[in-house]
């Protein structure tokens, strides 16, 4: 019987020849070697599914699945069907890691076997690292500390990613908790709000381990915006459940302005980017809407360019005035962006 080991990594890849070889040394030359390597390959067209071929053939931690492509969410749930360690990581197969990345985790729970470990991510692009959000080394094991650490993730915008964190897998299979197939943006953020409802304890990292490839993408501009609102929606209720158990203000009002965000982006992409959706049902979208007006906007005199006219717009409590306005910005949008 072959030793059940400490993590799985999970990677999707799809056609990333290009970055393929640099994600998985990186993860080989880890100095915790106590892990297994689940590559699913997503019916990639390139060289992608070969090269994960090579690298199982060389080490026998690493196990490939091959699947005809079905979207990022799926790729991890069959993973996460494979997957026998005792803590599951997600990886995306453009990015790399820190030769200590598992060592980091390991060094978080050597006190407390804590439900969920965060670490920092660092931003990259092909230009070098943009940005690199500081986390406060915290540590929760009771409900009131454990919605200040959600307060604090949900105010520096660093909730919502599956890659820079450390799952328990019982915690997933014993509560039925999967990537939502339909969701191709916004997946990680319900799954983690998700897990979120059921853990009792989570641990702040300042460590930078994760270095994470931003890269153009059309994904967005591409989605039917009823699954788009879906997302947002579903995302915005469990938020609201966790506030519900967690019974705390503070959380209350940060649960309340990053949905409010979520929100305002789901208004600016219905009318920017969707794509026949009829007047009665953007105006029932705009209602299902229940985050709009949590927290005061910015003044007009805080913000510049275009932003202004974006909240300027938000701030209309009429949905029929909210409509035209923002249908008005669509067209100028896409007007522009024809001629451009």
């Amino acid at each position: 019987m072959m030793e059940i080991p400490v993590f799985s990594i999970i990677i999707p890849v799809y056609n990333n020849e290009y970055f393929l070889h640099r994600c998985i040394d990186s993860l080989l030359a880890q100095t915790y070697a106590d892990f297994e390597l689940v590559l699913i390959d997503d019916g990639s067209t390139d060289r992608s599914g070969k090269i994960c071929d090579e690298y199982a053939e060389k080490d026998l931690r690493i196990k490939v699945f091959h699947t005809c492509n079905q979207g990022v969410s799926t790729a991890r749930n069959l993973g996460l069907s494979a997957a026998r360690g005792k803590y599951v990581n997600f990886v995306d197969s453009d990015d790399w890691v820190t030769p200590d990345y598992l060592e980091k985790y390991v060094e978080a729970r050597i006190d407390y076997d804590y439900d969920l470990v965060y670490a920092e991510m660092v931003r990259v692009s092909e230009g070098g690292v943009l940005s690199v959000i500081s986390l406060t080394e915290l540590s929760a094991e009771s409900g009131d500390d454990l919605s200040a650490a959600f307060v604090c993730l949900l105010k520096c915008s660093e909730f919502g990613y599956a890659c820079n964190k450390s799952f328990k897998r019982e915690i997933i299979t014993s509560n039925a908790i999967s990537f939502h197939q339909d969701y191709r943006l916004y997946e990680d953020t319900v799954f983690i709000a998700t897990y979120c409802l059921y853990i009792s304890s989570i641990r702040l990292r300042s460590s930078a381990i994760y270095y994470y490839r931003l890269r153009a993408n059309s994904l967005k501009a591409e989605l039917d915006y009823t699954v788009y609102h879906l997302a947002t929606r579903t995302g915005c209720q469990i938020l609201n459940a966790l506030v519900k158990k967690l019974q705390s203000d503070s959380l209350y009002r940060a649960v309340g302005v990053f949905c409010q965000q979520w929100e305002q982006q789901a208004i600016l992409y219905m009318y920017l980017h969707g794509k026949n959706i009829s007047k009665k049902e953007r105006l029932d979208y705009l209602k299902e809407f229940q985050f709009r007006f949590v927290a005061p906007l910015p003044s007009l005199t805080q913000v510049r360019g275009i932003s202004k006219f974006i909240i300027f717009g938000m701030s209309f409590k009429n949905d029929e005035i909210v409509d035209f306005y923002f249908k008005l910005m669509g067209f100028v949008y896409k007007l522009k962006r024809k001629y451009s």
